[in-house]
């Protein structure tokens, strides 16, 4: 199974100021009714012969996504 050859899984935020997190709270304080402006999501993966691959992507919110 794929889920089986996982070995790093992690999310970081950006806020609109450029400051990198890795946690966020939408419903919270500081974060309320909003998302990050950019959202990195990173994945390693052992292949069969023991060497790790990380991927990694890049994603922004819609615009109008809490309108």
């Amino acid at each position: 199974r794929l889920s089986d050859r996982v070995s790093m899984f992690r999310v970081f935020c950006r806020d609109k100021n450029g400051s990198i997190m890795r946690k966020w709270n939408s419903g919270g304080v500081d974060e309320k009714d909003r998302l990050p402006s950019l959202i990195r999501v990173e994945l390693a993966l052992r292949d069969l012969k023991g060497q790790t691959h990380t991927f990694y992507c890049l994603v922004r919110p819609a615009q109008d996504w809490m309108e």
